[in-house]
């Protein structure tokens, strides 16, 4: 009985164990990624916007504050075999993780890892115009509360980290003229980013409205953005889910990437 009682015990709080902490392997049909020294996880919008990004024709592309290299190694698998990357991470601890996840991948040879400050990154005459295409998924919260996690908020919050602002200065010195920005932000944003692309003299060529469900609002909006003069935005929507099932859409875009979709 008191075997029973501690394999009974075992089990609860093994499942316990599995609820509080996130795996820290997330597994894909071509790649993984080791995500233990990440403060942010890997997260279905994420997965969304790197499926979704379309960089056709670029052969220099630039993961800003790349965190485990999800959106680096979702493009190098999508991407024409000739193209190159560059991901780069300011935290030391994640840019170690981030340069094991590459090194693993069926791309390393592809892949170069920095750790370093974009804003140092940028201000190297080096660099400027060295990119055709540049995605970030940056820090989103600008004014929220605070997690008592400090790394954690040196992550999130964009006043510790990098600004709307400065992402935008920092692409518009690195990308080249032909080149596209890739961003993703939180919908209650977008005048904001309207008002900033403006001022900085980008041209938002696509909006793109995620929604976790058709019956919701959209939560966030992914932006691609050129140095070109566009004569219109062109607008769509993306539903994560309809009747909280995966979408259809959801479905078709993820099953290059996913070992399930349930």
């Amino acid at each position: 009985m008191r075997t029973q009682g501690l394999f009974c015990y075992f089990l609860v709080h093994t499942k316990f164990i599995n609820l509080i902490m996130p795996n820290s392997v997330f597994k894909f049909k071509q790649f993984k990624i080791e995500q233990k020294a990440n403060t942010m996880k890997i997260t279905t919008d994420a997965c969304v916007f790197g499926a979704l990004a379309d960089f056709l024709g670029c052969c220099n592309i630039l993961d800003i504050g790349a965190g485990t290299g999800l959106l680096t190694l979702m493009l190098a698998q999508k991407m024409n075999q000739n193209t190159l990357f560059t991901a780069i991470e300011l935290d030391k601890s994640a840019s170690d993780e981030l340069k094991i996840n590459c090194i693993q991948s069926p791309w390393a040879e592809k892949i170069t890892v920095i750790n370093e400050d974009i804003k140092i990154f940028a201000s190297k005459p080096s660099n400027h115009a060295l990119f055709d295409g540049i995605i970030a998924n940056p820090p989103f919260f600008s004014s929220d509360l605070k997690s008592p996690n400090y790394q954690k908020n040196a992550v999130r919050h964009e006043e510790n980290n990098l600004s709307m602002v400065e992402l935008l200065q920092c692409a518009k010195l690195l990308l080249s003229k032909r080149g596209k920005l890739l961003c993703l932000y939180p919908i209650r944003r977008l005048d904001e980013f309207k008002e900033k692309t403006s001022v900085i003299s980008f041209r938002i060529k696509r909006l793109t409205y995620l929604h976790h469900n058709k019956n919701k609002a959209a939560h966030l909006f992914m932006a691609e953005l050129s140095n070109q003069n566009e004569s219109e935005t062109i607008e769509s929507q993306f539903f994560i889910k309809d009747n909280n099932e995966y979408s259809n859409e959801f479905v078709s875009l993820l099953k290059d990437y996913y070992l399930k979709l349930i």
